[in-house]
């Protein structure tokens, strides 16, 4: 099938019309929204002009709106919205938009939500065991590049991953790495006393390999993870 970008534009219509949400944090103002990324937006008049508004003051909401919504119909190819939508509704894009992709521009939007969205295996919107689903029905082929399908086709069918979390965060994730320095990392990243697991998964239950920000991740079934362990008591 080849993806049907006008019903795909109709639900990103529809998310554009969503409610936001203000979040006051010390003395700044942060707004929840699908597409709209600040308070103060630049709004462009039909003469080039451009003008920073206020979108929570008075008929500037709408104003924004519009000029969003002639940004949507405008595009071409899915990879437009990358730069229209806030990458933390990534995931409840591609929800819903999912079945009206081409098998080409699924495995490459899954595959970019999941490189830059940050915390994917942590959205709201969209659950841990969806997203094993849409991992599922990936073309190993169209989402891995050739090195990636390389150190992927190398595997060994009995594989040893890590995960670093911080405390009392759960090893139950979709995202893995073969690099135990990696996971060391992620364990420290924002604070002290993480955790690092270790697991063994068989090879069919890994559904890929992603080489990019050199993270070494792969993302598995956490379901059918086994021989857990917690890197303390590990011997390394």
């Amino acid at each position: 099938m080849i993806t049907d970008i006008e019903k795909i534009k109709s639900i990103a219509l529809a998310l554009l019309y969503l409610p936001y949400k203000v979040v006051k944090n010390d003395s700044f103002l942060f707004l929840h929204h699908p597409i709209i990324r600040d308070v103060h937006q630049v709004l462009v008049d039909e003469n080039g002009n451009r003008e920073i508004i206020n979108v929570l003051e008075k008929d500037n909401w709408e104003k924004i709106i519009n000029q969003f919504k002639k940004l949507i119909m405008k595009v071409e190819k899915i990879e437009d919205f990358y730069m229209i939508f806030n990458k933390p509704y990534f995931g409840v894009f591609f929800k819903y938009i999912n079945q009206y992709l081409s098998i080409e521009d699924y495995n490459n939007f899954l595959k970019y939500l999941w490189v830059y969205m940050e915390y994917p295996n942590n959205d709201k919107n969209v659950s841990k065991k969806e997203f094993i689903e849409y991992f599922k029905k990936i073309d190993k082929n169209i989402f891995m590049n050739k090195e990636e399908i390389d150190i992927y086709n190398n595997l060994p069918d009995e594989i040893v991953v890590y995960r670093g979390v911080k405390p009392n965060s759960t090893y139950k994730a979709l995202s893995w790495t073969l690099n135990l320095d990696t996971a060391t990392w992620f364990a420290d990243r924002f604070e002290k006393d993480g955790k690092v697991y270790k697991a063994t998964i068989n090879k069919k239950y890994v559904f890929t390999y992603i080489g990019e920000r050199n993270e070494f991740e792969v993302v598995l079934d956490y379901r059918k993870l086994k021989n857990i362990e917690i890197k303390d008591d590990i011997d390394d």
